[in-house]
């Protein structure tokens, strides 16, 4: 039985998505930063947890938030 890769639709089609090795090389290089939006209560080191950023207001959150890295969404 082969389990992996299989073929399957995403939901929201239209959202990037990229491997979870290549998020690894862009968070190790500088160039991402992780926000974790699961049922974890903790964040990446370094990254963001979405309970963390529902708190603060949208201006303050925009001024914290990096503009200049790629934003991966976990």
């Amino acid at each position: 039985m082969k389990l992996y890769p299989r073929e399957f639709e995403f939901k929201y089609a239209q959202v990037p998505r990229i491997l979870a090795r290549d998020a690894l090389l862009y968070y190790k290089n500088g160039e991402g930063v992780f926000i974790g939006c699961g049922a974890s209560t903790h964040a990446v080191p370094g990254g963001f947890y979405f309970r963390e950023c529902a708190r603060i207001g949208v201006k303050e959150l925009r001024r914290i938030l990096p503009k200049n890295k790629l934003l991966i969404v976990y």
